[in-house]
Order: structure tokens, then sequence, then C-alpha cells
């Protein structure tokens, strides 16, 4: 039986033993650092991109470099690099975004699992290594003590976003003279996608973490499942295999609609990955109802 109040108890000191322990130092440190050195390669790339192309489209039209507007530079840029995509609605979505959101946007979503990986897989586990867990056990459900922890890890996770969304949105808004101010929704927008994705890594990796029983031994299976998805996400979208309905199995089937403007797809995709982050989070928790604490 959860009870939710509890669930949301066990939340909170969650977070609160997080900040004690100095692990939210780390997620926010660790997300505004990749954020800022990401996009910073990105924008100066991008200004040299830009130079490069201002300078060739003011020798085709005979103008001076400086007479050749920006915006038409990146338009041109955007168009080029999507106009070979298939999904309409994705398509559309990505031509209406700026380039410094694009990349925070994939890079986020691309990378979460890995910070999940290295920041949550091993949280249960350690609780029920040291003999923490039964203290909380005492007191409520195994179901609700499971619960509440991922719900603690999803505010990290959460907060994490956040801060790399307002990083790198800082960064384009100081040193991108044609930022405007509707893209730092497109940066929250994208932290929400990446929110999203991320949780299905996290209620597998919680899953995992609560039958391992051991933090190291809880990293090392979900490094393994991490790659041994990656691998599934590889073969079965390079060829025609007999396994492809797999797909749907699999997180990175996903991703993309994400980003697509159709709502069906969309809400389709936001409810797979939670689904997949159920399913593995509760086949953990199914097992460790079945052991001692």
């Amino acid at each position: 039986m959860i009870d939710f109040k509890k669930m949301g108890i066990v939340a909170r000191f969650e977070l609160f033993d997080a900040l004690r322990s100095k692990l939210v130092l780390l997620v926010v440190g660790t997300f505004a650092a990749g954020s800022a050195i990401g996009s910073l390669i990105f924008i100066k790339s991008m200004q040299v991109a830009e130079e490069g192309a201002r300078n060739f489209l003011a020798q085709q039209g005979g103008l001076q470099p400086a007479d050749v507007p920006i915006v038409e530079i990146k338009q041109r840029a955007i168009k080029n690099t999507f106009s070979s995509l298939e999904n309409e609605g994705l398509r559309d979505t990505l031509l209406d975004l700026s380039p410094l959101a694009i990349f925070y946007g994939f890079a986020a979503i691309y990378s979460v699992p890995f910070l999940v990986l290295a920041l949550s897989a091993g949280s249960h586990a350690s609780d029920i290594q040291s003999g923490a867990a039964r203290f909380a056990l005492f007191r409520c459900s195994r179901p609700t003590w499971a619960l509440g922890k991922l719900l603690g890890h999803f505010y990290l996770l959460a907060t994490g976003l956040l801060v790399a969304a307002l990083v790198s949105g800082g960064l384009g808004s100081y040193l991108q003279p044609t930022f405007e101010s509707r893209t730092w929704a497109d940066f929250l927008v994208s932290s929400l996608r990446a929110l999203v994705f991320g949780f299905a890594y996290l209620g597998i990796f919680s899953g995992i973490s609560l039958m391992a029983r051991a933090p190291l031994r809880a990293r090392a299976f979900s490094l393994f499942t991490l790659m041994a998805l990656g691998v599934a996400h590889l073969y079965v979208f390079s060829s025609n295999s007999p396994a492809a309905h797999i797909r749907w199995l699999l997180p990175g089937t996903y991703s993309l609609n994400l980003w697509s403007s159709q709502l069906p797809a969309l809400l389709l995709s936001v409810a797979a990955l939670f689904s997949l982050g159920f399913l593995g989070f509760s086949l953990g928790a199914f097992v460790f109802s079945r052991r001692d604490a």
C-alpha cells in the first residue's frame, strides 16, 4: 500500500540528505559545467561559421560583409540542415528554434542517461547495503520508500536540468547579439524533454538498484544495461532485423518525437518513456518486496 504523504516525506528527506552530503552541489556543478563548456564551444563555432558564411554571401552579392543580415544566414543554415527530415512535425519545430536551443536540447537529452547513471544509479542500493532503509521501513511500506527515493532523485534531475538551461541561456544572451527573449522558453521546454527522457533511465536504474542491493554492483549493472540499450538501438534501426518490434521497448525510439509539434506523437512518446521507467522500477520493486531489507 502506497502512502503518498509519506512518499513525499521520503522524497524531501532525500533532497535534504543530498544537500547535506553535497550531492546537490555535485549535481548543480556537473550540469552547469557541462552546459557552460558545451554552449561556449557551440557559440564560438557558430560565430566562426557565421563569419565565413557572411563573407561568402557578401562576395556572391557584391556587398560588404557587414551589410549581409545575420538572420538570413541563420535561416538558410537551419533550413539546409533540417530540410531532409521526413517528420514534418519535427522539422517544423526545429525550424522555429534558435541553433543554440537546438544544440542544448539534443545535448541534454543524449547526456542525461549518463548523468543519471553517475548520480542516481546506486541510491536505493546504498541505503539497503548500509541498513539505513530499515529505519524508514519501520514507518512506511517498501513501495512508499522506494517511490519516495525515486521522486527525490527526479527532483534532483529536474534541478540540474534547470540550472543547465539557465547557464546555457545566460551565455547565449551575453555572447549573441541576436538572442531573443522567447528563446528562454525554448531552453526550459528542452529541459522538460530531457527530464522526461531521463525518467525512463532513472526508473530502470532505480529498479536495478533495488535488485542489486549494493551500490557498486548496481552501477555496474546499470552501465551494462545502458550499453545494451544503446547497442540494441543501433542494431534495430540500422537494419531490417526480424527483432525490429523490440524498438518499442527502447527509450531512444522516442527521443525525436519529444520535439514533434504533432500532439499525438508527442503524448505517445511521453507516455511510453514514463511507462518504460515505471516498468523497470516496478520489476526491481517486485524483487525487493520478496527479500529482506
